[in-house]
Formats: structure tokens, C-alpha cells, sequence
């Protein structure tokens, strides 16, 4: 037995004549199981218990013969994620961990001593139920940190250097009350579910290439790393309203004229044309810029609302482009520096009603708002309208969890390549922006940033002459 003691409990259980282990999304059977194997696991699913000590249980009522059969059934709800470990130091809890996923805790067993060690990028430490937690997606496991002196080892080990090895964290990084060879015990253990990595392993390919947040956020945003829920749970029913699917009417600042589908459907060029000659143009021609009418055609194509209809517990829209579970919760906003027919501001687009609601007129804050991101590294114009691709993030959060924003950004993905088809095909000059800024943008529309804000741009304009490709 190791300085630390693990002890072992049951996530969670039901004991009808067969073992069943409901987990929510859906159950595992385990079969017939004997009288012995029921009173351990009753007692595993109510208190931490050691596995020799759940063994001498089953013994007792089964048998020497009841013992193998239990230990194969242990290995199983290991492999399934049932099992939560307890560390003890003498009778001190100091951590517990949880499976993070419906998998068996990853954790090394070979931890080398004498090699350079750093605090992973890809843990994430928060807090919750009144704990300090740590999440660990390479070990699919959360750490609860039940002794706080355990916190402050782990601070210190962060802040002492930027790399170091188990040896010189327990050398000189001192524990309430435990000796160096029980500091020890303790790294080797956090190493072992992944809070210390090998720092050969973190800066090199392919984990070099990876931010904190990209690591995290492919973690979360994923299935397989997490037990959470994930998809289409309505969590909130029952608790919160499903936000609007439309917005109340306002009177329209641009009524946009009908549009000529026919003689679209005559002209347009084909979508293989489109694709092959799309490209992103960054110049715009003022002496001639986009037109009221210009502007419309676009907008229409890509973001008008062609029906509103109730779903199973939500109103749900549809548009030219799908959107996942049919939500549509992107909205455009256009940032106008120069239209024919049409003041400059910011305008949100009534997909509806099909025109613009005048938001804002502040000229030096659009003027920001469109410059975040130069449409050229070597140039200083500045955008004829910039399509603001704005998320309303109750709409999606209030359905899917765990994944919603990764899907607002799918639906982003899917929006602006419908913008770029459809600027092609209409000869105008239509660019995918790497970024802006959310903040300025939500306080132009004065909202909260968490309840609506931008996720993506489009710049566009007209195009020179020489450029037009239809």
C-alpha cells in the first residue's frame, strides 16, 4: 500500500434482480448479480469503501467464489466511468476523482521522477458546489479539491518556475504536516491524472499548437471527454421561456423594394460558377459604391425569414441557409459607411418584414466597429457596409447544451458562405473577417454581451470595374 490510500465510490445505482446503472442518457445492465455483490454495491453507492473491504463483504455472504465474480464487475463500472476515487492521507481526505466521461479514468502509471514537469494547459480550475474542481479532459477525470492545503501546493507549484521535477517540487515546496517522501506521493499522483505533464510532451508537436482556450474549448465542445449533457436537452423547460423567435415590430427605417425572383432564377450564374470563381476582394469602388437595392438582393437571398412555425417546445424559423434544429438565432446587422439610398449607421436586418431598423448613428464608434480588423494589412480603407453576424445566445442555450455555441459557429460558418455565393454571383466585393469586437458592438446595440452580441463579419462593397466577373 502506497503513503496514499484510495478508497472507492459508486456514481450512481439501482438494485432491482438485475444490476442496472442508469446514467441519465441511458443505462447499462449488468446482469443477474448475487445477494452479496447487491449489499456491497449498496454500500459502495451510499459511502466510500475500499475495494478489499467490499471484497470481505461479498466473501461473507457469498463465499471465496462470490469474490471473483465482484472484482470482475468492479474492473467493468471502472471501464464504464462508475467509479469515484478518494485519496486519503492517514484519515484526511485530500482529493477525490470523478470520471469525467463514460470511460475509465485515464491515468499514467508510469510517472518518472527526474523529468521536467509543467501544469498542463489543457486543465481548467473553477469553482462549484462551494469546491475547488479541476478539470483534466487527457485523464477524463475532475479532481474535487477536498483539503485546501492541497490548492496551495498546486498554486505553488505553478508559480515556482516554468517547468520542474517531481524531486524538486517535493524538496522544496513545503505540505502542512507531511513529510517529503508523502509530498512525493502526492505529485506523482496529480502527474498521474494529468495537473503535471512531462513539459517535453506540452511543447511539442501536436500540443505546442494548441491555446488554453482552443484546447479547451474543443474539449467541452465535443462528445467524449465529458458526461455532461450534450445536444438537444431542453434543461430549462419548466424554469425559463423560450426567448422570441422574432422580435417585436418597430417602424423601418429602409423598406427594401420586392425582389424579381424569376429574373434572379434566368440570370444568376450557376452555383458551380459561384464556387469556382468565389474569392474574398478587399478593395471597394466609392466613386460607385453598393446600392440600396444591391444591398437588398443580398440580404434577401441569404438572411430573409421564409416561415415562422412552431416546433415540439419552441418557435423555430426557416431561411435560405439551414441552421441547427432549424433555431436561426444569427441575426444581421449592416454597419453603413456608404450606400446609394441609404443613410450611414447601424441597421439591423428585418428578415420579416424585409428592411432595416435604424440601431445606431454614432459615427466615431462604427467608424471603430469597422476598422477592428483592416480589410487589408497594407490598407486603410475602411469597408462600405460591414454585415455584422450577431448571435442571440438564449435561443440556442435555452435547447443545446454543452454544444451551443460550437453550433452558433457552424451556423456562422454556413452564413458566410452563403453571403460569398451570393456577392459573387451579383458582381459585388464580399470578405470574411477574422474578427471585431464584440464588446464595442454590444454597447452600439446596448445589450448585454452574454444575451446578444457579434460572432462573425462580412465586409462588402462594390467591386472596380475591371474585377466584376459577371
Amino acid at each position: 500500500m502506497s503513503i496514499l490510500d484510495t478508497e472507492t465510490n459508486g456514481m450512481s445505482a439501482s438494485f432491482p434482480k438485475s444490476l442496472i446503472f442508469d446514467i441519465g442518457i441511458t443505462s447499462i445492465d449488468f446482469g443477474q448479480r448475487s445477494k452479496g455483490v447487491h449489499v456491497a454495491l449498496e454500500k459502495l453507492a451510499s459511502d466510500y469503501c475500499s475495494l478489499d473491504d467490499l471484497a470481505e463483504m461479498v466473501i461473507e455472504i457469498d463465499g471465496e467464489a462470490g469474490a471473483i465474480g465482484f472484482q470482475m464487475l468492479m474492473r467493468r463500472l471502472s471501464s464504464a466511468g462508475f467509479l469515484e476515487l478518494s485519496y486519503f492521507y492517514k484519515d484526511t481526505v485530500l482529493f477525490k476523482v470523478t470520471p469525467s466521461a463514460y470511460k475509465e479514468i485515464n491515468q499514467l502509471k508510469d510517472i518518472s521522477l527526474d523529468e521536467q514537469m509543467s501544469c498542463s494547459k489543457s486543465m481548467t480550475m473553477f469553482f462549484e458546489d462551494f469546491s475547488c474542481k479541476i478539470d483534466s479532459p487527457e485523464a477524463l477525470c475532475t479532481i474535487n479539491i477536498v483539503d485546501y492545503n492541497l490548492l496551495e501546493f498546486i498554486f505553488r507549484c505553478a508559480e515556482s518556475s516554468s517547468s520542474f521535477t517531481l524531486k524538486e517540487v517535493a524538496a522544496h515546496i513545503p505540505y502542512v504536516n507531511l513529510t517529503q517522501d508523502e509530498v512525493l506521493e502526492i505529485a506523482k499522483s496529480l502527474a498521474s491524472f494529468r495537473v503535471f505533464v512531462a513539459t517535453q510532451i506540452q511543447e511539442s508537436q501536436p500540443r505546442v499548437w494548441w491555446t488554453r482556450p482552443d484546447i479547451q474549448f474543443h474539449h467541452q465542445s465535443r462528445m467524449g471527454y465529458h458526461n455532461r449533457g450534450f445536444g438537444g436537452t431542453y434543461r430549462f423547460v419548466g424554469e425559463l421561456d423560450p426567448l422570441p423567435a422574432t422580435r417585436g415590430e418597430t417602424e423601418l427605417a429602409v423598406l427594401f423594394d420586392g425582389i424579381d425572383e424569376n429574373s434572379i432564377l434566368r440570370n444568376d450564374m450557376s452555383l458551380y460558377e459561384a464556387m469556382e470563381t468565389r474569392k474574398s476582394v478587399r478593395r471597394h469602388f466609392d466613386e460607385v459604391p453598393i446600392s440600396k437595392d444591391q444591398l437588398g438582393e443580398l440580404l434577401y437571398r441569404t438572411m430573409r425569414i421564409r416561415r415562422v412555425f412552431e416546433g415540439d417546445k419552441d418557435t423555430l424559423l426557416d431561411r435560405p441557409e439551414p441552421s441547427g434544429g432549424s433555431i436561426n438565432a444569427v441575426d444581421a446587422y449592416c454597419a453603413i459607411r456608404l450606400c446609394s439610398g441609404i443613410d450611414s449607421g447601424l441597421y439591423r436586418y428585418d428578415g420579416l418584414r424585409h428592411g432595416l431598423d435604424f440601431i445606431n448613428s454614432s459615427d466615431k464608434d462604427i467608424h471603430r466597429l469597422m476598422t477592428g480588423v483592416p480589410l487589408d494589412l497594407d490598407s486603410t480603407q475602411v469597408p462600405q457596409v460591414m454585415i455584422i453576424l450577431a448571435a442571440r445566445f438564449g435561443r440556442v442555450m435555452w435547447k443545446y447544451e454543452s454544444m451551443a455555441y460550437a453550433l452558433l459557429l457552424k451556423d456562422l460558418g454556413v452564413i458566410l458562405q452563403s453571403l460569398y455565393l451570393v456577392a459573387t454571383s451579383m458582381g459585388l466585393a464580399g470578405c470574411a473577417q477574422g474578427g471585431g469586437d464584440s464588446l464595442l458592438f454590444s454597447n452600439l446595440i446596448g445589450c448585454d454581451d452574454l444575451v446578444e452580441s457579434s460572432i462573425g463579419e462580412f465586409a462588402l462593397g462594390s467591386r472596380y470595374p475591371k474585377e466584376v466577373s459577371k
